[in-house]
């Protein structure tokens, strides 16, 4: 029988659940103990740790001819796939680095490197990573750093907080969409549509680490122009994380070999286990919308039926 909204899973299935994923309920250095770091990341699924020696171990690279250059070439085009997927990316680029942060310099560096402007807001709810990006980015570039502010009431970054910080030289606007400390949601679509009423061309960029793994997610919906995930607090793996850049920004001037697409934004060998380990998280997730809803999907990877 599938829960009602807000029911806990049914004892069977929270059981399938916590066999899927590795250590539940105890660690080789705290022994017994319950696994509840809101900040840290999250429970990593054995189906990824069980994949990640088959895949990190083949010496082959893509782009190569033969049969595991190939497959290897096949596992990086279904990462990216699944990203979009989980995103609902139609269109832009998907951005693959070390890190969150990485991803997130990157990001901006483009977005202050490109275009003129005078000054970049961000909030005082932001993660270290992305304030500090900020900072950096504007002093780099000659700009002032505009701070809006939470309400103390809410937790939350209300919309006017940000729009009030907004006006013609405003190069980038950035926030976080759920604190990774806190807990507290912004109201993302609201701040996006009022930021674009004051300045329609300002690069929008949002970061989600802490969000995506809670709600649907989507990209062309909200209408931002860069969304980050962390792929680590989404049952995956640490040290390969995932991007959304919209046309606007994947096009912008940005560390690039020459002869690549100009919105190619991949940097050498990628590693091949840690899109696999994102498509592992996916398919866990398709497996698990399917328990709960009942509506199977036997094209969805991940379909068991049980």
């Amino acid at each position: 029988m599938a829960p009602a909204k807000g029911k806990p899973f049914e004892d069977y299935l929270l059981n399938q659940i916590r066999n899927r994923f590795a250590y539940v309920d105890e660690d080789p250095y705290s022994g017994k103990r319950i696994y509840f770091e809101n900040a840290g990341g999250s429970l990593t699924l054995k189906s990824v740790l069980s994949l990640l020696p088959e895949v990190a171990g083949l010496p082959d690279n893509a782009g190569r001819q033969n049969k595991a250059s190939q497959q290897i070439g096949e596992i990086l085009r279904k990462g990216v796939e699944d990203v979009k997927t989980f995103l609902n990316a139609k269109e832009g680029t998907i951005l693959a680095g070390e890190s969150t942060t990485s991803n997130i310099f990157r990001i901006l560096d483009a977005c202050t490197s490109s275009c003129k402007g005078t000054n970049i807001v961000c909030t005082n709810l932001d993660h270290a990573s992305f304030f500090d990006a900020t900072r950096f980015f504007a002093e780099k570039s000659g700009l002032e750093m505009r701070v809006a502010r939470l309400d103390p009431a809410t937790g939350a970054v209300p919309y006017e907080s940000i729009t009030a910080l907004v006006d013609e030289g405003t190069m980038a606007v950035g926030f976080i969409h759920a604190s990774n400390v806190t807990g507290v949601k912004n109201d993302a679509q609201k701040i996006v549509r009022e930021i674009r009423k004051k300045r329609r061309n300002t690069f929008i960029v949002v970061d989600g680490a802490q969000h995506a793994q809670h709600c649907p997610i989507d990209v062309n919906d909200l209408g931002v122009d860069a969304y980050l995930v962390a792929a680590y607090k989404l049952f995956s793996k640490v040290g390969l994380t995932f991007a959304y850049t919209g046309p606007k920004i994947a096009e912008l001037l940005h560390w690039r070999l020459r002869g690549k697409p100009v919105d190619s934004w991949d940097l050498g060998t990628r590693d091949a286990s840690g899109y696999a380990a994102f498509s592992a998280a996916i398919d866990y997730l398709c497996w698990l919308g399917n328990q709960v809803e009942k509506q199977a999907r036997p094209n969805c990877r991940g379909y068991e039926g049980d």
